[in-house]
């Protein structure tokens, strides 16, 4: 049995943009250390499928024993075998890009699994390459869908609006100017849970790191450690603010 579970958000919290997409190696030698001493490690990103492996490939960094993606509904092990991929009818499609139409959302993607759409709300976002709504509804069902906005303010109003009236069908969580929605019921703290139930790994030994809003539910369920270069809400949702992950490591190494 596993002593500790550590489940950590990507992007900047492993690794930073702003410093061109680094690494830092001291954290790559914490996560190697902890692993090593028989605890899990795993990412919980926001990420679709394939944005995800493109960027662990980029980055050289498959040093995980799982990743969940798109907020909590899609988990595989680093050879890329899926564990778990939960879905959504996509009879509920119709209603949601109504609601985005109105709201003036700049663009929608839509994770079936490992496939990534970009769906036709009327947007000034889309890519080249977007599908209409028609086209989308042959799929029967969906995995998560991402809607983007102007700013994070918007994304925000736009969050509490669908957490009025359609938190029947999505679990919406803001990302900075996006909002990420998995099926309802499912959010990072969820999927964390699972994870910690296949391990055998008790609650109270489970940490979570990660900067944005979509981590603070993952945050306040677990022994939280938000990151400093995030806001100062998600700080509040945490135990601690930590700057980098191996700080946490260091942390659950000495208990």
């Amino acid at each position: 049995m596993s002593e500790y579970l550590l489940a950590s958000d990507f992007d900047n919290t492993i690794c930073f943009w702003s410093d061109i997409g680094r690494i830092y190696d001291e954290d790559r030698r914490a996560i190697r250390r902890f692993r090593e001493a028989g605890n899990k490690f795993v990412v919980v990103s926001g990420r679709s499928y394939n944005s995800a492996i493109e960027v662990f490939n980029e980055m050289d960094f498959h040093d995980m024993d799982l990743f969940v993606l798109m907020s909590g509904a899609y988990c595989a092990y680093p050879d890329e075998t899926p564990v778990y991929d939960i879905r959504i009818s996509t009879e509920s499609l119709s209603e949601l890009c109504e609601f985005f139409r109105s709201v003036k959302g700049r663009y929608l993607g839509l994770d079936i699994g490992k496939l990534s759409l970009s769906v036709d709300i009327g947007g000034d976002e889309q890519p080249m390459d977007t599908i209409s709504l028609e086209e989308a509804m042959k799929y029967p069902t969906y995995t998560s869908i991402n809607v983007g906005f102007g700013s994070r303010e918007e994304a925000a109003e736009v969050t509490r609006k669908l957490e009025k009236g359609y938190a029947h069908i999505i679990t919406p969580l803001q990302n900075n100017r996006a909002i990420d929605m998995p099926p309802a019921g499912m959010d990072k703290a969820v999927a964390v849970g699972r994870v910690a139930k296949m391990y055998g790994i008790e609650n109270e030994k489970i940490y979570t790191v990660g900067d944005n809003y979509n981590d603070m539910r993952m945050l306040s369920a677990y022994h939280g450690n938000a990151m400093a270069n995030g806001p100062e809400a998600v700080w509040q949702s945490a135990e601690r603010k930590v700057y980098r992950i191996s700080e946490v490591i260091d942390r659950i190494m000495s208990l």
